[in-house]
């Protein structure tokens, strides 16, 4: 890209033009790495959003098992019970 830059502005006579023109060509290519860097972090963050999410997920549906088989416990132990009832 440097040279690149040097061939568009080595045709220029007036230094002040040239080195504007190149300031100008720095900054633009220093604002697209900016950008790529920002496209980076955004994407990042996105993948750690979602990663969250799968893991809150996975979370709840581990409660959601515990409190069925809390339920399944309770029902065996109700079930115990009457059966013990009965045979008194």
């Amino acid at each position: 890209m440097r040279n690149t830059i040097d061939n568009i502005t080595r045709g220029l006579s007036n230094i002040e033009l040239r080195d504007t023109l190149d300031c100008v060509v720095m900054t633009l290519l220093d604002t697209q790495n900016r950008i790529r860097e920002t496209k980076d972090f955004i994407n990042n963050a996105m993948e750690l959003k979602r990663r969250k999410e799968n893991k809150f997920i996975e979370m709840n549906n581990e409660m959601l098992e515990v409190l069925r088989l809390e339920e399944e416990a309770k029902a065996k132990i109700r079930a115990l019970k009457m059966k013990r009832e009965s045979n008194v």
